[in-house]
């Protein structure tokens, strides 16, 4: 089970990464002020990032759990807090700056959109990045 969920948590991770990296070339095509992009972006965000990330937000607390179930590690390391703490500004991000200005208007404003999902994508960059610094490193 240990290895489900540690390939899982890998897989869902990758699968955040390349949406968000979709998400933010889908802001500089010009989502927010043409209507096709705006709802790829709409159904990529809303459907794809934010769903997949809270699923594997989830899914790091289990494999948290179950390794300090077995006492294969500690429950406070510090990667996987600053992995939950850094999703914090991805959920805030999304609802004020990305979905605000795609869905429902006709016209959003082109340079909050480009904002929100750049820093989603760097915030994103940083949890992996942690995430992969943990596993290498152990801590």
């Amino acid at each position: 089970m240990l290895m489900y969920l540690i390939h899982g948590h890998k897989g869902l991770g990758q699968l955040v990464f390349a949406l968000a990296v979709a998400g933010f070339a889908f802001a500089l095509a010009g989502a927010g002020s043409k209507p096709g992009p705006s709802q790829a972006l709409d159904r990529v965000h809303r459907f794809g990032l934010m769903m997949v990330g809270r699923l594997n937000v989830l899914l790091g607390i289990a494999l948290l759990l179950v390794l300090n179930s077995e006492a294969h590690r500690p429950l406070f390391t510090v990667a996987p807090w600053l992995g939950l703490l850094l999703w914090g500004p991805v959920e805030v991000l999304g609802k004020r700056l990305v979905s605000a200005n795609v869905r429902g208007t006709p016209t959003g404003d082109v340079g909050k959109v480009r904002l929100g999902t750049g820093l989603q994508l760097l915030v994103i960059v940083l949890i992996y990045g942690a995430m992969t610094m943990a596993r290498t490193r152990g801590w």
